[in-house]
């Protein structure tokens, strides 16, 4: 009887690393174009996320330019002055998955 594969989302990065490699064991990562590293998790078993909350378009222009440095703006945010992501979600999507690093930084007006 097959083993009914976990749950994974896009936050799960380790597992779907891990998943990856044993699925392209030939392939050297750095070489892996995002779209296809997009539609690779996609299509993993188990794989239940929204494609859309992957942070495609970030990562993909990262990807394309080559990018060394990934830098994400903060605002203040209505809760007694705490900064916050401009998109929570999406930023923590592009920490997580990103192939450089990413640097956040407060943009508030003050």
């Amino acid at each position: 009887m097959a083993e009914t594969p976990k749950p994974l989302k896009w936050t799960d990065i380790e597992d779907i690393a891990l998943l990856l490699v044993e699925k392209h064991p030939d392939v050297d990562p750095l070489a892996v174009r995002f779209t296809d590293l997009h539609r690779w998790v996609r299509e993993l078993p188990g794989f239940s996320d929204d494609p859309n909350r992957s942070s495609e378009k970030i990562l993909e222009t990262a990807d394309k330019l080559r990018a060394d440095l990934i830098i994400m703006g903060l605002h203040d945010s209505a809760h007694a002055g705490v900064i916050s992501h401009l998109d929570l979600a999406t930023t923590y999507d592009v920490v997580c998955q990103a192939g450089s690093p990413v640097l956040t930084v407060n943009c508030s007006s003050e």
